[in-house]
Formats: C-alpha cells, sequence, structure tokens
C-alpha cells in the first residue's frame, strides 16, 4: 500500500520530493520530480492519472534500504 510519509519515486524510478500532502482533492499530493522546476500533482493513492490505470508517473514507495 502507497504510503506518502516514506520516501517515494515515480514508479520508473525517478525519486519525487513531496511538498504538500494535505492539499486539495482530488489532488492533495504536490510534488518535484527529480531536478524539475515545475511541481506535479498526484492523487492521495499516487496515481498520476484518474482512472487507476498505471503510468510511468505514478508515485510508488522507494524501497527501503537493506543492511549489509
Amino acid at each position: 500500500m502507497f504510503d506518502p510519509t516514506k520516501p517515494v519515486q515515480t514508479r520508473d524510478g525517478r525519486p519525487v520530493t513531496l511538498i504538500f500532502t494535505n492539499g486539495r482533492e482530488p489532488w492533495p499530493l504536490v510534488g518535484y520530480i527529480v531536478n524539475d522546476v515545475t511541481p506535479n500533482i498526484w492523487r492521495a493513492n499516487g496515481y498520476y492519472r484518474p482512472g487507476g490505470i498505471a503510468y510511468e508517473l505514478d508515485l510508488i514507495n522507494a524501497p527501503e534500504p537493506q543492511p549489509e
């Protein structure tokens, strides 16, 4: 399950810095993908597009580093 309080990235692996997680519905998540200068918006479940169809800019939780 997607958790915006943990580190996030796009489905295609680019790091995302969320700047808002409590914006107005239906797009409450606002953040920057890597070094973009324009923020992007997402639904609370991390989807970039409506309809629930997987897309490369959807948010997922970044994998946690494994201890060595």
